[in-house]
């Protein structure tokens, strides 16, 4: 029989109800698709039931298995899940029904004992976002002429007029790679090829392979540390670059700890300020004169005894750079593309989004760039912007879904209050209020709103709309700031935009109003409040007319200067190039003293400065400081015209004053002292009929031969030379052309690059050290003189690739199929094969009858053209040919290895091309090698064949014995879309490889595993492989991998990265696991803590699953019905010692710690304060029958660690105790075994952790900082 419960139910006439019979009227609602909702990918999806709407349809109603009400206002809201919830129950809610006037409805828990009324209050949200605007007289939005406001009608129309900026934008932080979770950070196998001819010239060059060894098939003792990274995200994305400040433990803790009483007595200061205030005004000119006031937060925090330091996003890294020393450290712990981030207001944490399919939003210290807080989001694809509320409690997102979703998080425990989704209009950024953490704004496609959290619901408070009638062609409103001020003794803000119009507009009162038309001559990228004048507000903005402009409170032009003039671009850089700036901040704290070199020393003070991050890649700053003249002179000016105001009557003398204001405004400027820290490589190509350009991102580098230098070139046409032992720039040169390949000769002195127009330069490179001058000049640059241009007038395909043989006297070229675009391609078209162009230097031995009628550098040599049928075909993609990339020389330079596979219209290999072809041609006879065995003892230059590597992925077993679940999972496996890794470079540096995957992963692995057993058929079995170390890296394909002779360093580019990552390679212990990788498996470990095999079966099959039908039988008791017998611990007499190591500890208060069973055991000496703990129980310990004094009494405390519901009181198998003694982690055996860590002090379990991939916890560690185990 179940339980009754009584439940006194309200009196429901007071609910405007016609008849007391009539007390509840609803309808049920079948829906052609069931509701459901998963939180995380582990967890059950909840279904929504039961589910109810009104009678006439003025809300939809849904009550969830967890205890949550969800509600929509409409159908349009139910499809774009643009609804709320609510949680009142604590178990599910079985009865759902609503009161005929819709204004009250009552749900009733399943197991709570409750029944709760609800009250509905329909709130007017001005504008739902979800569909275009359209015409409402009841809508009241705060807009001119709205009756004649009109907006395309569908999302196609919309998108027609979306500005191409946006479409950058969006289109970089939307996910679009295929790539599934399971195959990142996944150990990879190799062995061999899948080429024959490979496989017969590297038996030569390879030992055998012994598969009784096991240290062959082990990862390679290397290990790759991130150094430096050269360049940052600029051109795709604005505001990627802020200061965050390094300051002292006392400041830190008076910012964070004091802030709240800090904030209270500046109110108090500035509202002394303003009673002190006598000046009259008229009332048009009230809220001029307090805009020109302080706020009473300041726009940027100053500290004392504080650096400065960058942050900055590129790739699946955020970078903290120290401008001082030049050095960076990295936040590594995304593994997607990073998309936006956020400063914390204490500049010191810092808050990332991510492109996921699931994204995560990662928070971050910037001292030593450990995570504190991984938050996961509701968003799908990516998370287009994000920002900290001004007490730092909230964290406010903006997804990149179809629906522009809304989330607001309390970052700190991990919750999300707040989600929903906005519509199909984008939104271009979000800011919050600073003095209402439950307020903030976005601004997007003609519209700002105001969005109100209220409980765990966002509302549309206001809406304000741009004019239309003004921006015909659609206005985004691109950037927006609040401005706060004193009225009274309140603070009022109000918000200050930009648009892509470049107009500077306020937003008060409701109304968007224009007060500086054309500001700027294009779009206004990202503006800033401060206070770099003091006690004066300023608002600095940002365009893309490559000007940064100062302006007064009254918007008035204060200074500005342009990026292009500062002196820093004076290498050629074309006018078609954009150097505008994408992000600004403000720096204005007091620096410490340091040592500038042996004799000169920095005392403290002030420093101002202001951070610019260009389009181009560049990062420079900008110190400022207020002409003192200007100030002077107004003040002599004001004497001198207050003595002839006196003749005159009080107007004259009142406008006189207004005058004086804005002359002292208006004549104050500031001087400006520019740095450059940073210049990268930015792509400014962009094809707005695709959804992204990928394969115009690329950049490409070489290496010096002998000496620290790289040259790199992208697809902006720069050319620069760096300085890779100090991380320094050397020469920026202006090609004018696009590169497609890069190469320096053996020797260093000759640079050859190859164009997209099929023109190869060969320059003059030398390179000397300069042993007289400073240290950053200890190199005599090069000249870079053009010796030779290479130029086939027939030929119009580009450059693919660039080798020199091991001497430099020969030179091979590789040139693209000269294929038609896809746009144009005709099936019948005769098209040009590829080939590759062999040249000989004039000094060779090969070309002595040439030397006398000849004066270039190198004579061409031979022609190879490409011996495939299909040349080139087309897909509904792209136009694919066939062509050769990778090709080296043999040592002697009489052969050259070719391997020709599909290149796309972009220049860009398919590293999956199944119909990849070897040929090794003979340069002395000019004809391919047909029988291979007569040169198997060549010796090659280098190996690079990287799409013919045998590799997969190495899974692990979620459950383990399982034959069933193991064959599921297997199946499950293959069927997913990346199920063999793909490699696109190899890097031999004997003897280990170094591998670049189609993932952005990097992978080292030993020489040995490219030997070929005649053994072996069709495939290779897991046990026959070799383990790699696997590194993430780039988030597309590695396009370039280049090292030092050396190998100390490793230097990687991706095809959309567009950055160069330095990494260091560093050797590890040799063969560390040496001492037992042959031992017998019958034997039974030393300590018995490792059981034997048949033991572990035994346990795994039979015991386990006993123990696991405990946590069933205890949900089946009857709670209600007093037991006749109960047992109660009274004490614990030994503990296991014999096969358990480390289980014994002292805890905080010196008490001794260990496990008996299931329970934890604290057990301390007798003591007078412990006597009426009523959890205690005396232990007298009898020695020889005696019972011995009481002042060898023990008493213990038992504690079952596992209180979880599906608790099976597992048998605790080791634990551990964190630094400070506080924490206590344990683990367990049971089927799915567990972490179980527990606060000693307080006696509260913390976190409870599943480890499916185990039975049995051997042993467990915390870390040093007591946040990580092991």
């Amino acid at each position: 029989m179940k339980n009754q419960y009584k439940i006194e139910l309200p009196d429901l006439k007071s609910k405007n109800l016609l008849q007391e019979n009539e007390k509840l009227n609803s309808t049920t609602w079948v829906i052609r698709y069931p509701l459901s909702s998963s939180s995380n990918q582990n967890s059950k999806k909840e279904q929504y039931l039961p589910l109810l709407i009104g009678g006439d349809v003025k809300i939809f109603l849904a009550a969830g298995e967890g205890g949550y009400v969800y509600f929509w206002r409409d159908r349009e809201q139910l499809e774009t899940n643009c609804g709320g919830f609510l949680r009142g129950h604590a178990s599910n809610v079985s009865r759902l029904q609503m009161t005929k006037s819709q204004d009250v409805f009552y749900t009733v828990g399943t197991n709570d004992n409750t029944l709760i009324e609800w009250k509905i209050d329909f709130i007017n949200d001005l504008a739902d976002f979800s569909k275009p605007f359209q015409q409402d007289d009841k809508l009241q939005i705060n807009k001119p002429g709205l009756n004649n406001f009109s907006m395309a009608s569908n999302k196609q129309d919309f998108n027609q007029t979306i500005d191409e900026i946006f479409k950058r934008e969006k289109d970089y932080c939307f996910f679009l790679n295929n790539i599934s979770d399971k195959f990142r950070d996944n150990f990879v196998q190799f062995r061999a090829t899948n080429q024959k001819m490979l496989n017969g010239l590297l038996q030569e060059l390879i030992p055998p392979f012994d598969k009784k060894q096991h240290v062959m098939k082990r990862a390679p003792p290397l290990s790759l540390t991130l150094d430096y990274i050269y360049g940052f995200l600029a051109y795709d994305k604005r505001r990627t670059l802020f200061y965050v400040h390094f300051y002292n433990k006392q400041e830190k803790k008076r910012r964070g700890g004091q802030q709240q009483s800090d904030l209270k007595s500046e109110q108090r200061k500035r509202m002394e300020q303003m009673n002190q205030q006598s000046i009259m005004l008229p009332v048009q000119f009230q809220k001029e004169m307090l805009l020109a006031k302080q706020a009473l937060l300041p726009y940027d925090d100053s500290h004392n005894d504080c650096q400065r330091h960058f942050v900055y996003i590129t790739s699946r890294i955020a970078v903290v750079y120290n401008p001082l020393n030049n050095q960076q450290k990295f936040y590594e712990g995304h593994r997607f593309k990073i998309t936006c981030l956020a400063i914390h207001p204490l500049k010191c944490f810092v808050a990332t989004g991510e492109s996921a399919p699931r994204p995560c939003i990662h928070v971050w210290n910037v001292f030593n760039t450990e995570p504190v807080k991984i938050i996961r989001t509701n968003h799908k694809n990516g998370i287009y912007d994000l920002v900290f509320s001004r007490d730092s409690l909230f964290i406010v997102s903006i997804g990149i879904d179809e629906t522009y979703s809304v989330q607001v998080t309390s970052w700190k425990n991990e919750t999300i209050i707040a989600f929903r989704n906005s519509g199909t209009f984008p939104i271009c950024c979000v800011m919050f209020n600073p003095y209402n953490r439950y307020e903030f704004a976005t601004c997007g496609y003609q519209n700002i709103t105001i969005w109100s959290l209220q409980g765990r619901n966002l509302i549309r408070s206001q809406v304000i709309l741009s004019d239309e009638v003004k921006y015909s062609n659609g206005c985004f409103i691109t950037c927006l700031s609040y401005i706060s001020y004193l009225l009274s003794d309140k603070v009022e803000s109000d918000i200050i935009v930009g648009n892509n119009f470049g107009d500077l507009a306020l937003v008060s009162c409701g109304k968007y109003i224009v007060v500086k038309e054309r500001a700027h001559q294009k779009m206004i990228n990202c503006l800033k409040i401060s206070q770099i004048l003091g006690d004066k507000v300023v608002i600095i903005t940002c365009g893309e007319d490559e000007y940064i402009k100062i302006w007064d409170t009254k918007f008035n032009l204060i200074n500005e200067f342009n990026i292009r003039k500062t002196g820093f671009f004076q290498d050629g850089t074309p006018a078609i190039r954009n150097l505008s700036a994408q992000s600004i901040d403000i720096f204005s704290c007091k620096v410490p003293k340091r040592q500038l070199n042996e004799e000169e020393v920095e005392e403290p003070h002030n420093l101002s400065v202001m951070l610019v991050g260009t389009r181009n890649g560049d990062i420079l700053e900008a110190a400022f400081q207020v002409e003192s003249q200007g100030l002077k002179l107004q003040q002599i000016r004001k004497q001198e015209s207050h003595s002839e105001d006196e003749q005159d009557n009080s107007n004259d003398s009142s406008v006189s004053e207004q005058q004086q204001r804005q002359h002292y405004t208006t004549t104050e400027t500031l001087k400006f002292n520019y740095s450059i820290y940073m210049r990268s490589h930015q792509s400014q190509i962009f094809d707005s009929k695709q959804q992204i350009d990928f394969f115009n991102k690329k950049m490409f580098i070489t290496l010096h031969p002998t000496q620290p230098i790289m040259v790199s070139m992208g697809e902006d046409q720069k050319l620069i030379l760096w300085d890779t032992e100090n991380n320094s720039l050397l020469l920026v040169k202006n090609m004018g052309m696009t590169p497609t390949a890069i190469r320096l000769s053996p020797d260093g002195d000759l640079l050859v690059i190859g164009f997209q127009n099929s023109m190869v330069v060969i320059m003059d490179s030398k390179i000397q050290k300069n042993t007289m001058g400073k240290v950053s000049e200890r190199y005599l640059l090069p000249s870079l003189d053009i010796i030779m241009n290479i130029k086939d007038k027939d030929n119009k395909t580009p450059v693919l690739n660039i080798e020199f043989s091991h001497k430099g006297d020969m030179l091979a070229i590789s040139y693209d199929n000269a294929r038609s675009q896809k746009d144009v391609f005709d099936s019948k078209l005769e098209k040009e094969g590829s080939f590759i162009s062999v040249w000989v230097n004039r000094g060779s031995h090969r070309t002595s009858k040439y030397r006398a009628t000849d004066k270039n550098l190198y004579l061409k040599y031979t022609d190879i053209r490409c011996p495939s049928l299909y040349e080139s075909y087309q897909t509904d993609n792209d136009t694919y040919g066939v062509a050769a990339y990778f090709m080296t020389f043999s040592q002697d330079g009489n052969y050259l290895l070719i391997y020709y596979q599909l290149i796309n219209n972009q220049q860009t290999r398919i590293n999956n091309d199944p119909q990849g072809v070897y040929i090794i041609w003979d340069l002395n006879s000019n004809t391919s090698v047909k029988n291979w065995e007569t040169i198997k003892n060549i010796q090659w230059k280098k190996l690079n064949f990287p799409n013919s590597l045998h590799s997969q992925y190495q899974f692990y077993d979620s459950l383990i014995g399982n034959p069933k679940q193991k064959q599921e999972q297997e199946t499950n496996l293959a069927n997913e879309i990346l199920k063999t890794p793909v490699m696109s470079v190899m890097v031999d540096i004997s003897p280990f490889l170094i591998c670049g995957s189609t993932n952005g992963d990097l992978h080292l692995v030993k020489s040995s595993c490219l030997y070929y057993d005649k053994d072996f058929i069709t495939e290779i079995s897991k046990k026959q492989k070799c383990l790699a170390k696997s590194y993430s890296a780039h988030v597309s394909f590695v396009n370039q991998i280049e090292t030092h002779q050396n190998a100390q360093y490793l230097y990687t580019t991706g095809i959309l990265d567009e950055c160069i990552m330095k990494w260091k390679l560093t050797e590890e212990q040799q063969n560390w696991d040496l001492d037992y990788l042959i031992y017998d498996k019958k034997q039974a470990d030393l300590f018995q803590e490792v059981q034997e095999k048949e033991k572990f079966k035994s346990l795994f099959s039979e015991l386990l699953p006993l123990r696991q039908g405990i946590s069933d039988k205890v949900k089946n008791v009857d709670d209600t019905k007093q037991p006749e017998v109960e047992l109660k611990l009274e004490s614990i007499i030994g503990r296991r010692a014999f096969t358990r190591r480390n289980n014994l500890f002292y805890d905080y208060d010196e008490r001794l710690i260990y496990v008996a069973g299931c329970n934890l055991v604290i057990a301390s000496l007798d003591d007078e304060d412990e006597q009426d703990d009523k959890i205690t129980s005396q232990f007298k310990k009898y020695n020889g029958g005696q019972l011995q004094s009481e002042s060898n009494s023990v008493f213990q405390q038992f504690i079952k660690l596992d209180q979880s519901d599906t608790s099976s009181s597992p048998e605790i198998s080791c634990i551990t105790l964190s630094q400070d003694k506080k924490l206590l982690c344990a683990g367990t055996i049971e089927l799915n075994a567990k972490l179980l860590i527990w606060d000693i002090c307080s006696r509260t379990c913390v976190k409870n952790i599943v480890i499916n991939n185990a039975v049995m916890i051997m042993n467990i560690k915390f870390a040093y900082d007591n946040r990580h185990l092991i």
